[in-house]
This record gives structure tokens, C-alpha cells and sequence, in this order.
């Protein structure tokens, strides 16, 4: 299925899959389809299109979304993925906070209320970014199923000066509140 998968979207002359978008590569690369050798450039375009074409901003659905989030902080890029986080115009969870938003609405094109428009106040299918929190800025990674092994890596990024986080897991809590000094880090880790 990968190779016809390949064969059928992915041009390896400009190493894009489809039309080029941010979730067009930001989803073979989640799901693993990207050829080993070819990886790299492929996170090299969707980190210039992010940075360079979007100026910061993601531009990806719902299925993108959860895929960047996936992908920006294991391949290294958990700089991006934070500066995506941090944006407070169009399209960003910022933007919304800024309207008023508590919850996450359903769409990014959202100005609400709108007469003309039929959305959800509390939608969740945008919340996939709150693997990014723990896992790439706290550094709460599971090493294996059920969290049996943990590793610790935080994610030092940024103007981001501290983070506190935790995850219940079926083995109990995991804690990580760590703090950026000016030439030094300090974290206390729960487990």
C-alpha cells in the first residue's frame, strides 16, 4: 500500500505529496508513508510552508491539525509547532481566544456570532494540540505501551520561560514542572 500510495501522490521532484499543503505532508509523514530517505525534505517544505508561505501559522482541517501536532515535535520542530501555538491572528487557537472563545469553535473561518453562519462554540476536533503540550513542551513521553517506561525530554523553545503539566496514566501520575533560568533549568519530575 506504501508504494502504490507513493507512486499514485508523492512527486519526487519538489518531495511534496499532492497539492502540496501543510496537511498534504504533514499526513504521510504521521502515518509513517514517507520513504526513509525522503523525510526530511518533506519536513523541510512543510516547515518553509508553515514559516515562510503561512508566516507562522498553520493552514490545515482537522485531520491536518492533529497530524502537525503529531509530527512538527518528533521530528525535531517542536520550534514551530510552538510558534503555530502562540499566533493570535487568522487561523489560530489565539484568534479565538481573543474573540472570546472558552471553548474550541468548529471552524477557523469563525466570526461570532454570525448571522449567517451555523457553527459549534464547543467543538473538539481541534484539541488534538494538547498532545503537543505535554509529550513536546513538558516532555512527557511514554516509551512504551501503557506509559510501562517514560522518558523525560522537555521541550525548551522559544520565549517559553516555564511549563507544568501531568497525565494520569493507568500506572498513576506523571509530572513535569520545569523552569528556564537565564543560564540554567530547573525541573521537579513526578512519577
Amino acid at each position: 500500500i506504501k508504494d502504490a500510495f507513493n507512486r499514485e501522490f508523492f512527486n519526487e521532484s519538489t518531495n511534496q505529496y499532492a497539492t502540496g499543503s501543510q496537511g498534504s505532508n504533514a499526513v504521510p509523514l504521521y502515518l509513517h508513508m514517507v520513504p526513509e530517505e525522503r523525510k526530511q525534505a518533506v519536513l523541510q517544505n512543510l516547515v518553509e510552508d508553515i514559516l515562510i508561505n503561512h508566516d507562522g501559522h498553520l493552514s490545515t482541517g482537522m485531520i491536518g491539525t492533529n497530524a502537525l501536532a503529531q509530527v512538527l515535535g518528533a521530528s525535531g520542530r517542536a520550534d514551530v509547532m510552538y510558534e503555530i501555538t502562540t499566533q493570535t491572528t487568522f487561523p489560530s487557537w489565539g484568534q479565538q481566544v481573543l474573540k472570546g472563545a472558552t471553548t474550541l469553535w468548529e471552524t477557523w473561518d469563525g466570526e461570532y456570532p454570525s448571522d449567517d453562519a451555523v457553527y459549534s462554540y464547543d467543538m473538539y476536533m481541534f484539541g488534538s494540540i494538547e498532545k503537543f503540550f505535554y509529550r513536546d513542551l513538558a516532555g512527557i513521553v511514554y516509551a512504551s505501551p501503557g506509559y510501562g517506561q517514560i522518558t523525560i525530554k522537555p521541550g525548551i523553545v522559544g520565549d517559553l520561560t516555564f511549563v507544568n503539566a501531568s497525565v494520569k496514566t493507568v500506572r498513576g501520575t506523571v509530572a513535569v514542572d520545569w523552569k528556564k533560568g537565564e543560564e540554567s533549568l530547573d525541573m521537579v519530575v513526578t512519577i
